[in-house]
């Protein structure tokens, strides 16, 4: 069972109490803390579980098809249009592929870009746990404190 609880905590202590900079020694002091006491580190793109065969599959077959270098800046289309109907068939929304449908190679980048885009410094914004380290890390930036 994961404590989230405790890996928050600790982010939290390293960032407030300790008043450590970002480093590669907090991040690296972090993996170790969240070994011993057998936790998740949310703070980083870790992770040791095992890609599912049909993910490298895909992968292996998109890349022979010659899907293998950057796209455009807006993406795919087949790939907005496809969420777009996700969208429509799982959580009944209706979004337009075109104008409401954002692919991104990663979260951390959307969360950066949305809040600078959207916030102001005197906004109040509440992080549910768990959440990600670098969301703190985001929301301390000069434009947003």
């Amino acid at each position: 069972m994961v404590c989230y609880r405790r890996i928050i905590y600790f982010h939290v202590t390293f960032i407030k109490q300790k008043g450590l900079p970002d480093s590669p020694v907090r991040v690296c002091a972090m993996t170790l803390e969240c070994a011993r006491i057998d936790g998740i580190n949310l703070a980083q793109g870790v992770c040791d579980t095992e890609v599912p065969l049909p993910v490298r599959q895909g992968v292996l077959k998109g890349m022979d098809a010659g899907f293998n270098t950057y796209t455009r800046f807006d993406g795919l289309a087949i790939l907005g249009e496809a969420i777009a109907r996700k969208m429509a068939d799982y959580n009944g929304l209706q979004v337009d592929p075109d104008t409401e449908v954002i692919v991104s190679s990663g979260s951390t980048g959307s969360f950066y870009c949305a809040c600078i885009a959207l916030l102001n410094p005197v906004d109040e914004v509440i992080l549910f746990d768990p959440y990600h380290g670098y969301n703190v890390n985001t929301l301390l930036k000069p434009k947003l404190h």
